[in-house]
């Protein structure tokens, strides 16, 4: 991901981890530059389905943001 870091490829991520406590997104954003999301496991497919699909759409990405779906 960090290769990617700085180019249109990737203007926002997300996460996903079994103990969200664990991860500071703050530093995570700071370290790769771009707003990330987390998601909590278990998720069921259609949250992950909609999340991906929020975040690949175009509008989503000329925004630059990553927001709830």
């Amino acid at each position: 991901m960090r290769a990617l870091v700085g180019t249109a490829a990737i203007p926002h991520g997300f996460l996903i981890s079994s103990d969200p406590g664990a991860v500071n997104l703050d530093l995570v954003e700071q370290q790769v530059g771009v707003p990330v999301r987390l998601l909590k496991k278990p998720l069921l497919p259609a949250e992950l389905l909609r999340m991906v699909t929020k975040l690949l759409s175009p509008k989503s990405a000329a925004r630059g943001s990553c927001t709830d779906p």
